[in-house]
């Protein structure tokens, strides 16, 4: 069953709305250094969450272990579930498959959350360097569906099949 093109207009809205918020207050109160470590296309290693923990003042880092990691825990499922929103209804029952994109996005997502939490708790002791490589995998896993399935819906917009 396709969804109605007023729900994936709203969906996609929000989605946007939500991912600008964190881009703008992520760049507002967390882009020291080479900025935020969730933003991070490459990854990253100790070595860099430790130059970006020192370079954060502690306000910014209870803003990015509080009220952002709140908001980056709503935002990823919403995006996830526009994801394939769209794919489904944009899709071929073949393409449809490829809706699992978007869930391995926001498994990722989500996973690379909790560990980068753990790591801001740890702020001033020594950091686990499993748990920075963990992140760090998740993050650029993270990434790699993201623009997967960003790639799939405009693929499947630009072949004819968009609603919008």
């Amino acid at each position: 069953m396709a969804l109605s093109t007023k729900t994936l207009a709203i969906l996609t809205f929000a989605s946007a709305l939500g991912f600008g918020v964190l881009v703008v207050l992520s760049e507002m109160y967390l882009g020291v250094g080479d900025g935020l470590l969730d933003g991070r296309l490459i990854g990253y290693d100790v070595e860099a969450v430790t130059k970006y923990l020192g370079l954060l003042s502690k306000e910014n880092l209870a803003f990015y272990i509080g009220p952002f990691r709140v908001l980056d825990s709503i935002v990823p499922p919403l995006l996830a579930l526009t994801f394939s929103a769209l794919i489904w209804t944009l899709g071929t029952p073949v393409w449809r498959a490829t809706i699992i994109l978007p869930l391995v996005y926001v498994l990722a997502d989500l996973r690379e959350n909790a560990i980068v939490g753990k790591i801001l708790q740890s702020a001033g002791r020594d950091i686990d360097a499993d748990l920075v490589a963990s992140a760090s995998d998740m993050t650029q896993l993270k990434w790699l569906f993201t623009v997967l399935s960003l790639g799939v819906f405009l693929w499947l917009w630009r072949k004819g099949r968009a609603p919008l």
